[in-house]
């Protein structure tokens, strides 16, 4: 039944953007509706002899304005990236949450492009310059508009949404996947508790997009000391980039999102593990453990070590043989 009413929607609204994107009227009636800065669009769409037709056959790179769309939304809403849309930068005066429900989403940010599959999806904070390129079959990707009002009432309790900005990708078990088709459903509904029951529904999948994110975390965490026991000296983020398949700079992105840390903090916190194990549990000279863990000389270890632990290395292991 539910299955059902899903297609129906996403085919209600394939329909509505078909006829839109057909007739020139409805397209420019649109633009005046979504847009902060519409004004400008079409004085410069004008300019640019850019019609309804042109726009529809050209491809990002000469759909770009020589200033940023701006796209606005009052209200919550849940809708399908259909295939009449095309590929253009654009932001937002509002939270988007865009969700693949199946398939790819190829979009491209302002620090390049990135790619989502069935499961994945990404929160774009407003402002966040981006642009999504045309959905292919079987794509399914949703559309959560979230205004910023509803989404400091709803997300910014829970430590991972407090004060972000830029884009930020999240996994999504199945139990995000149910919440984001009750609010599709609530978002055609107004029976008078729809606006409480979108409240709720936001606030259970945060929650659950929050719990995803701590296990990636955890995972991304494991990873990288499983990589680095078997090459503490020499470990660096190229390397681990080449073992995962990543290009280093997505994947520094990445990690700094999961983690709330750069690869370089992490890898200086279990060399530092390293060396108190060492200094615990071995007689090594202090200039031997920094070049076991890692470090040029003595004197590295020392400027991490003392800082954070308090005490020298020396002074560590003269505390652990008094006890």
């Amino acid at each position: 039944m539910e299955n059902g009413r899903f297609l129906q929607i996403l085919q209600s609204q394939e329909k509505s953007d078909l006829k839109e994107s057909a007739d020139e009227e409805l397209f420019f009636a649109e633009i005046k509706r979504q847009f902060v800065n519409s004004q400008s669009i079409i004085e410069e769409a004008r300019a640019r002899r850019l019609t309804l037709s042109r726009f529809q056959k050209s491809g990002a790179a000469k759909t770009n304005f020589s200033f940023l769309p701006i796209r606005t939304e009052k209200h919550f809403s849940v809708k399908k990236h259909t295939s009449s849309q095309r590929p253009y930068f654009h932001g937002h005066d509002y939270y988007e949450l865009i969700f693949v429900f199946d398939g790819t989403c190829r979009q491209t940010l302002a620090d390049g492009k990135d790619i989502m599959h069935a499961g994945q999806c990404m929160l774009l904070c407003p402002g966040t310059a981006h642009s999504i390129e045309r959905c292919g079959k079987g794509d399914i990707i949703l559309k959560l508009s979230i205004p910023a009002d509803l989404f400091e009432r709803t997300a910014e309790t829970f430590p991972q949404f407090k004060g972000l900005n830029g884009a930020h990708k999240f996994a999504a078990n199945e139990g995000a996947k149910l919440l984001v088709l009750k609010l599709l459903f609530e978002s055609q509904s107004d029976d008078g508790f729809t606006a409480d029951a979108t409240e709720c529904y936001l606030k259970l999948l945060f929650v659950e997009l929050a719990r995803g994110n701590a296990e990636a975390c955890n995972g991304l965490i494991e990873s990288i000391r499983e990589y680095a026991c078997g090459a503490l000296k020499s470990a660096n983020l190229k390397d681990y980039a080449y073992m995962c398949g990543y290009n280093a700079s997505y994947l520094s992105r990445l990690i700094k999102e999961r983690t709330g840390k750069t690869f370089s903090q992490i890898l200086s916190q279990l060399r530092l593990s390293e060396a108190c194990r060492l200094l615990a549990g071995t007689d090594m000279s202090v200039e031997s453990i920094a070049a076991e863990v890692g470090y040029a000389n003595a004197s590295a270890l020392y400027k991490i070590f003392c800082p954070t632990f308090g005490v020298t290395p020396a002074q560590y292991r003269s505390a652990l043989l008094k006890r």
